[in-house]
C-alpha cells in the first residue's frame, strides 16, 4: 500500500512538471 502511495506521489509529481514544461513551451489559454 505505501509503495502505491509512493507511486502515485510521483506520478502526480511528473504529471504536474510535465504540465508546467507544457505551458511553457507552448503558452496555452488556460481551461
Amino acid at each position: 500500500a505505501k509503495r502505491l502511495g509512493v507511486s502515485q506521489s510521483a506520478i502526480h509529481y511528473a504529471l504536474k512538471r510535465l504540465r508546467i514544461t507544457q505551458k511553457k513551451n507552448a503558452p496555452t489559454p488556460s481551461r
